[in-house]
């Protein structure tokens, strides 16, 4: 590994670790300025080249099914990664979730996420953070929209992820 992404993976992960605990935590802030800083991690740290493919998942672009998009590519971070890897049956606190919805023709038509705040932010919904992004930065959904909600609800046992299996189950 050159020098160059040395430095960038140090910086983007002293970043990350600084600003984790203070967004993570933030119960009462806005939905979408969450999600301005969510996104923001996310293209700070290249996801797309620097994180995993969801175990479980077709490594890749993979078919996707409503209400995501006909192509899909799954990411998670480091965070979640090895949490998956050593069985852990729910996903620590800075686990991301980094969904690419495409259309047919694989053009990007959405990002969709999920991060897992701190005990309490959302206890209804797992403590997670969902949101929905156009590629323009629209903002179609965030925090514990109903649909995101009401539908991985149908995975509670699974820490609200349909793909990763978590606990060796």
């Amino acid at each position: 590994m050159n020098k160059v992404v040395k430095n960038f993976m140090f910086i983007t992960v002293l970043l990350f670790g600084l600003l984790a605990p203070t967004v993570l935590a933030q119960g009462d802030a806005d939905p979408e300025e969450l999600t301005k800083k969510f996104m923001g991690i996310l293209e700070s740290q290249a996801y797309e080249y620097t994180w995993h493919y969801e175990p479980g998942v077709e490594p890749g672009f993979y078919e996707g099914q409503a209400p995501h998009g006909a192509i899909l590519r799954t990411f998670v971070n480091n965070i979640a990664y090895d949490a998956i890897q050593h069985g852990m049956t729910e996903l620590p606190v800075g686990s991301f979730v980094s969904k690419q919805n495409y259309t047919p023709e694989k053009v990007l038509a959405a990002t969709t996420i999920m991060v897992k705040m701190e005990e309490g932010f959302n206890a209804d919904a797992g403590d997670w953070f969902w949101a929905k992004v156009q590629p323009d930065g629209t903002i179609d959904a965030a925090g514990a929209p109903a649909g995101c909600v009401g539908c991985h609800g149908a995975k509670k046992d699974n820490d609200w992820l349909f793909n990763a299996t978590l606990g060796g189950m």
